[in-house]
């Protein structure tokens, strides 16, 4: 599943210029004269559903996040601690697979969803039939395994943040909660925008160019990110090109994607009403506590919430 993440892009708030493309591909980005351009309805009167967007992106997804491991050895170390030979893990918003097979090489046994048709394609392409890994599309909202006693449940890479009003947050902790295990651990991360730079509308974020593994050239993502109705959600626009060997676009792909960028003690309370107990909070994947007077100081925002026993 594709998140919010500023560790894998290069941030670049630069006049045309300054921007490093080819000259017939140079872009820049303006202030909207009209800031109603950027407004969103909200709450929306209509579900917004992330699944299209992921669908369109799945294509090029691991070409540009394949490789981002950042979180891998922090859900790893979970894993180990928490999930004995016996058990399974839930992980939401699956994907392509990319954190799946770190756990799958460790022996872990997972059901995985998502709600991308796409992504789940390619998952399924990647791993050969195995009694490790069950694949499902589904909506965490939704999904209920009979039976099901998850040792631990994860939502990696910002998944939550699709979730974007506080009745679907709530829906889908009580789900994950009532399918783990006495003692079991629900941990998912995020990057809200009180964490870090506001997104308006003016700073183009560049990533490394990535290799094509469906030609020669290579794959190039540009992404624009705005905050709207208050601060509340967060639009960010991915422009995905398709270059080929001497940097001309063959293809360009323009996805929209809505972030909700929810506060803390909304989080918090949502949990409680869920049936957690414990909320554990930290800064980072190398397990600092979260610093609050300082938002920024903070890489990631982890939330570690407890059934009780």
């Amino acid at each position: 599943m594709l998140g919010r993440d500023r560790s894998l892009l290069v941030r670049a708030n630069r006049t045309q210029k300054e921007l490093s493309l080819p000259t017939h591909e140079r872009a820049s980005v303006q202030q909207p004269e009209d800031r109603a351009l950027t407004a969103l309805d909200w709450p929306s009167l209509n579900e917004i559903d992330a699944s299209d967007a992921y669908d369109r992106w799945a294509e090029f997804y691991d070409s540009i996040y394949g490789d981002l491991d950042d979180d891998a050895r922090f859900y790893l170390a979970a894993a180990d601690a928490l999930v004995s030979s016996n058990d399974r893990l839930l992980e939401i918003g699956i994907g392509t697979g990319r954190l799946t097979a770190h756990l799958i090489e460790r022996g872990h046994r997972i059901v995985g969803i998502d709600t991308s048709a796409q992504m789940l394609a390619l998952a399924t392409e990647r791993f050969a039939p195995t009694e490790h890994l069950e694949l499902v599309l589904g909506d965490v909202r939704k999904f209920r395994r009979e039976g099901a006693a998850f040792a631990l449940a994860i939502a990696p890479y910002g998944m939550t943040a699709h979730l974007l009003t506080d009745a679907d947050r709530l829906t889908a902790f009580k789900n994950i909660h009532a399918q783990l295990k006495p003692g079991g651990i629900f941990i998912f991360d995020d990057c809200p925008n009180w964490m870090q730079t506001s997104g308006d509308g003016t700073t183009l974020t560049i990533s490394p160019l990535r290799e094509d593994p469906h030609g020669t050239g290579r794959i190039r993502l540009m992404s624009n990110t705005v905050d709207t109705s208050g601060g509340q959600v967060s639009l960010r626009y991915d422009f995905i090109d398709r270059l080929d060997e001497i940097g001309r676009v063959l293809q360009r792909s323009i996805v929209r994607i809505v972030f909700r960028n929810i506060d803390l003690a909304t989080e918090l309370r949502l949990l409680g009403e869920a049936g957690f107990g414990r909320v554990d909070v930290l800064g980072g994947f190398d397990g600092r506590p979260l610093d609050t007077e300082k938002p920024a100081a903070n890489s990631r925002l982890i939330l570690r919430a407890h059934r009780h026993t």
